[in-house]
């Protein structure tokens, strides 16, 4: 009796009804395999050099390409002290040493070819766009979502600047060594623990991203919100104190080099960069921006500072500071994981 008790079971729990899976779309399942990965990834580059390749015939502007390239003396030839000046002594308000470092590079190749500057940036980008399907991939948990982000990364007109403007290349440097660590970081969580390796890594490319733009430095805030938003159904949080721990290398980095920042940009002629209310208007101002020319706006390089005097325009010009932390707590409290993740 036993025995057939036990087989009934057993037969009633092989049929049980299974929970349906989740159907997985063409597209999905050709980029899961590394051929489509490869294939993904190497459009994903062509795309992006075919919207800028026009760049290559570009010459140098009047807007700092002149100080940063044909009269700077620290590029003219690849030699000891050059380096040793690039790493060690601030140049034009800056302490951005992989900025002019990648124009020495510039310089040994190219010589004053503006052509090869413009290849080099439109390269980079190239590569960001990779890089960008790549992250997204991981953070998303879809191959389809990341290849229409990268996608949008590579063609918007957001980066016409940052590719077409040889003096932005800080721009795209940056950008290059900040998803360089966030993917590995993203490595580096296994369950509700990190890996040490990864994460040295992952501080080692946020160091050069913060030597080439210190833009990147709210980077370990959000690797500590994904921290607290793991990814998938039933995925465990990483505790508070490891969460806090891991990232006191980045915020050593980052508050070292934008101290170094600070004390060279104190010498700036801009009366807002001494004033704190407008120069926090001049960074509202600048969100507006930037929201404006992703959702179409037409850009323009010639940036139109605030003014300020308790006017509603400057109210509204603050509040571009809260426009984002604002619609990042909405998605959160929404529990809408990935556009949050977007957001921030």
């Amino acid at each position: 009796m036993k025995r057939r008790a036990r087989g009934r079971v057993g037969k009633e729990s092989s049929l049980a009804p299974r929970a349906p899976e989740t159907p997985v779309s063409p597209l999905q399942a050709a980029l899961a395999s590394r051929a489509g990965t490869i294939l993904a990834t190497l459009g994903i580059f062509l795309c992006a050099c075919a919207v800028f390749w026009s760049t290559r015939t570009y010459a140098f502007l009047n807007w700092d390409d002149k100080v940063y390239i044909l009269t700077n003396p620290w590029i003219k030839a690849l030699t000891w002290e050059n380096v040793q000046a690039i790493f060690t002594r601030p140049y034009f308000q800056n302490f951005l040493p992989l900025h002019l470092f990648s124009y020495l590079l510039d310089h040994a190749l190219w010589g004053e070819n503006a052509g090869g500057y413009h290849l080099s940036s439109l390269l980079i980008h190239a590569l960001n766009s990779v890089l960008c399907f790549l992250v997204v991939r991981r953070l998303s948990g879809d191959a389809g979502i990341g290849l229409v982000a990268a996608l949008l990364f590579a063609v918007h007109p957001a980066h016409v600047e940052s590719v077409a403007w040889v003096s932005s290349r800080k721009d795209v440097v940056s950008t290059a060594f900040l998803l360089l660590s966030l993917r590995s970081y993203l490595a580096a969580r296994r369950g509700g623990a990190l890996r040490p390796l990864p994460v040295a890594a992952s501080c080692a490319w946020f160091l050069l991203g913060m030597l080439s733009k210190v833009s990147v430095a709210p980077l370990p805030a959000f690797l500590l919100l994904w921290d607290r938003m793991p990814p998938g159904r039933g995925g465990r949080p990483l505790p508070w104190v490891p969460a806090l721990l891991s990232k006191i290398p980045y915020a050593i980095i980052a508050g070292v080099l934008i101290l170094v920042n600070s004390r060279a940009q104190v010498t700036a002629q801009a009366a807002y960069a001494h004033e704190p209310i407008r120069y926090l208007a001049v960074k509202g101002h600048a969100v507006w921006n930037y929201l404006a020319l992703l959702f179409g706006r037409e850009g323009n390089p010639d940036y139109d500072l605030p003014g300020i005097g308790g006017s509603a325009a400057s109210a509204v010009d603050l509040a571009g500071l809260l426009v984002l932390p604002a619609l990042a707590y909405v998605l959160f409290r929404w529990k809408r994981r990935l556009e949050f993740l977007g957001v921030a």
